[in-house]
């Protein structure tokens, strides 16, 4: 679970769940968000109440003073799914408008910035520049390690790692750059800022 002031919630990263099966995930939040779906829509329940159609970016916030304790996820399709779901408590706003691209602003000023296709392999890439006005970021390693470091120079089996299929929170306001030992390979991140 990732805490920051006035918030705090937990990322389910690859949830795979087979063609025509059902995972349910045990997580109490206010809120849940779909970051990245394998598939076009599958459906999802929350608690014991009914499967509605869902997608990537499909969210949900309840109602003041309620909360969920299970999300149900179903895979009608003939394909498996892989899903990634973020759920928490607090002031994540869920009246955001997506913009094609990278780029989603909340209400209020504060700015939640997703780009779910940068792909880091053999070579150095820039995950992060710098920013002052950065309150928080989550990286997404997806398949493979990244090795995080300040700079270009940032090199495979560093001091700092995301492991495969693992998730870092940071809340630096410096350039963070990502390196992995594999051609390739895509990551997700999220920067919060005010």
């Amino acid at each position: 679970m990732v805490q920051m002031p006035g918030r705090s919630y937990s990322v389910y990263e690859n949830i795979a769940v087979a063609a025509g099966a059902e995972v349910a995930i045990a997580s109490q939040g206010e809120f849940f968000i779909v970051l990245a779906s394998s598939l076009s829509t599958f459906l999802l329940g929350i608690d014991e109440g009914r499967f509605n159609v869902a997608k990537k970016g499909h969210k949900v916030r309840m109602s003041p003073g309620q909360d969920f304790h299970n999300l149900r996820i179903r895979n009608p399709n003939a394909s498996g799914l892989v899903v990634d779901i973020a759920t928490g408590f607090g002031d994540l706003s869920d009246n955001a408008t997506e913009i094609d691209g990278a780029v989603r602003t909340a209400a209020g000023g504060d700015q939640f910035t997703y780009d779910g296709n940068v792909t880091v392999d053999l070579v150095a890439v820039e995950l992060l520049p710098a920013n002052v006005n950065r309150t928080g970021a989550i990286i997404l390693a997806g398949g493979a390690p990244i090795w995080l470091g300040p700079d270009n120079t940032v090199a495979v089996a560093g001091n700092a790692t995301v492991g495969a299929n693992g998730s870092l929170s940071i809340q630096h306001q410096g350039a963070v750059w990502g390196i992995r030992g594999v051609a390739g390979t895509k990551a997700g991140v999220y920067e919060e800022t005010n």
